[in-house]
């Protein structure tokens, strides 16, 4: 744990009332700070095991140069995670009700291919799905033990209208389905209704 640290009391407040993100995961809008910030929060949504976002309204100790924390929660366990401009990677006491703190850099949030990708996915939040193709890829999915790629979805849905795509990361951004959103889209981009194939359950999730 990195010993330069300072207590502070309450949330990070945002000099915007006005700005706020809004994705399935969360209660209500998160205020954040930066641009980068928000990036976080996405990337958060994004991630199939993380099953909450929220705003920690508590007393916490975080390196100095944070700018920016937010908490998750993945599974049964509460990660507070600390924005910060230099430190990255570094874990630090957590308060009470938190079972980790950690930090991340402004670099590390903005590394690429999780950067674009999540963007994309993000992009098509707002695009409607017709209710039919929902109904059609929830009811594939449901028998494809450990999901199934974009490629091999398309040769299924070839008589789909055009943004099928745009569908299937509208249903990304909702929670419909997931897919592993830190690396490029592809045809071999696997879509499931739970986390990402190649990781079992039993398996620690990559912040921890």
């Amino acid at each position: 744990m990195s010993a330069d640290v300072l207590s502070f009391p309450g949330p990070v407040q945002s000099t915007d009332t006005g700005r706020g993100f809004n994705c399935f995961k969360s209660d209500g809008p998160i205020r954040y700070t930066r641009r980068c910030c928000r990036d976080a929060l996405i990337q958060a949504t994004l991630d199939p095991d993380i099953v909450r976002i929220f705003e920690p309204d508590v007393a916490r100790t975080t390196p100095k140069d944070t700018f920016f924390n937010f908490g998750v929660e993945i599974g049964e366990r509460r990660c507070l995670l600390a924005l910060c401009d230099e430190t990255n990677g570094e874990t630090f006491s957590a308060p009470s009700g938190f079972d980790l703190g950690i930090c991340f850099n402004r670099d590390a949030i903005l590394a690429e291919p999780a950067l674009t990708t999540s963007r994309t996915v993000w992009s098509r939040r707002d695009v409607l799905v017709p209710p039919a193709f929902s109904v059609r890829v929830l009811r594939r999915l449901a028998t494809a033990d450990v999901g199934l790629g974009l490629g091999e979805l398309e040769d299924e849905l070839v008589d789909e209208p055009k943004r099928w795509v745009d569908y299937i990361l509208s249903m990304v951004c909702a929670g419909l389905v997931s897919c592993d959103c830190r690396h490029p889209i592809t045809d071999d981009t696997r879509v499931g209704l739970g986390p990402p194939s190649g990781r079992r359950a039993t398996q620690k999730h990559w912040l921890y």
